[in-house]
């Protein structure tokens, strides 16, 4: 997994009243600044809830997963614009994943997400066992489908989340150590009622037992707001 792409993935809440600055914020510099100006990005989302438990979820894609802990990142990180010293300390909810995306068959841009948030086997064996499963006998069927745009999968990477997120904590974000291996597959389809059904069927609370997932998958719904992709500038 080399070469693996990144994901730096995020879920967000803000203060009562701070709504309109947090989403004005992600559409008029963070989804930019993400995309065109850190190095190694190239393409970022924020979405909206439909039905989930936080009610921002937002995606940023990388060459390399190595970008999520380069340093030109990780300086960027630290030197948080004006707007975002601004708004983080308000967020409620600020939980990242820094991740590789070690499936890809992502395409174009959907109007509604299923984020699905699950724990794999933390053993290497079992990891490999799901993963091959995840690519082969569940997205590559899954994205023929109609209405069915794109999946991928993020499994992220905790010693660079906690190595990151400790300098948003620093400003003010309230954002948990993480502790156990998680990953994060994102279904991307034309309508919210494809996307809920697609992820029911393929991650409901008994699908992926035999796999090792023995916790059911937490799956939220989200609506395309805003996004930049560089290499379409």
């Amino acid at each position: 997994m080399a070469d693996d792409k990144g994901m730096l993935v995020s879920w967000t809440e803000t203060n009562p009243g701070f709504d309109a600055e947090l989403r004005e914020w992600f559409v008029r510099e963070h989804i930019d600044e993400r995309a065109l100006d850190t190095p190694g990005f190239y393409r970022s989302r924020f979405y909206d809830a439909v039905d989930a438990k936080v009610e921002y979820f937002a995606t940023y894609e990388t060459d390399s997963h190595t970008v999520l802990t380069g340093e030109g990142y990780l300086e960027r990180v630290g030197n948080q614009t004006e707007w975002s010293r601004k708004v983080i300390p308000e967020l409620t909810v600020l939980n990242r994943m820094t991740a590789r995306l070690t499936i890809d068959m992502m395409h174009g841009v959907g109007g509604s997400v299923a984020a699905v948030r699950f724990f794999p086997p933390q053993d290497a064996a079992g990891q490999e066992t799901l993963r091959t499963h995840l690519r082969d006998a569940v997205f590559a069927p899954m994205i023929k489908e109609q209405g069915v745009l794109g999946a991928c999968l993020a499994e992220n990477m905790l010693e660079a989340a906690n190595a990151t997120g400790a300098k948003a904590r620093a400003l003010g974000g309230a954002m948990p150590v993480l502790e156990k291996v998680e990953w994060l597959a994102v279904i991307e389809a034309s309508t919210d009622q494809i996307v809920r059904e697609a992820a029911k069927a393929a991650f409901g609370p008994e699908a992926l037992k035999a796999h090792g997932v023995d916790d059911a998958p937490e799956i939220g719904l989200y609506r395309f707001v805003y996004g930049m992709d560089k290499r379409g500038q």
